[in-house]
């Protein structure tokens, strides 16, 4: 939320729609330091909300200006990225719609604010140095390209790839340690 100054007094508005002239502020300030993070949080809907377009809209234009900063920021030693969340039990949802969103997705439930919060933590890390301009899905695997696939009675991909599940680590190939399969 945002609260501005107008004629009539201070008044609530909705950040998602009038939040880009305070991130410009934010953007001139971050320019004098020489090290920084910023952490833009979103939705999983960005890309698309068949029941609300204006919210969907405005989280995916904070993605493409969080981007747009990440490149403009980069020079003074700055990151920018995107925290995305899929659904989280903050006490919106119902039990029956938890456990409904919880069976589509891969982890087989619904995301905790502790969940999201190590992926801010991470960002705001040096492990993240490297990092920046990105939107990173938090939502159990839920925005992965191929849905999650019953298997009822059959072997799993791994079992097959694996051939009867024998995986090991095993070698080293330019610095980096990579597994390999068993026959």
């Amino acid at each position: 939320m945002l609260v501005r100054k107008g004629r009539m007094g201070f008044r609530r508005e909705n950040e998602s729609v009038h939040g880009t002239a305070p991130k410009s502020q934010c953007l001139s300030l971050a320019r004098k330091s020489s090290w920084g993070r910023i952490i833009n949080i979103s939705t999983d809907g960005a890309s698309g909300h068949g029941w609300n377009a204006s919210y969907g809209a405005s989280k995916y234009a904070g993605e493409s200006y969080a981007k747009a900063a990440a490149a403009e920021l980069g020079p003074y030693g700055i990151t920018v990225n995107v925290v995305s969340p899929g659904a989280v039990q903050t006490g919106w949802l119902t039990d029956e719609a938890a456990e409904a969103i919880a069976k589509t997705y891969p982890l087989r439930r619904i995301g905790t604010p502790e969940d999201i919060a190590s992926a801010v933590v991470f960002f705001a890390s040096r492990q993240a140095d490297w990092i920046t301009g990105q939107v990173l899905n938090v939502g159990g695997g839920n925005r992965m390209s191929l849905p999650p696939q019953e298997n009822p009675g059959g072997r799993s991909v791994c079992e097959k790839i694996c051939r009867g599940g024998r995986l090991f680590h095993g070698g080293r190939k330019a610095g980096l340690r990579h597994l390999t399969l068993s026959a």
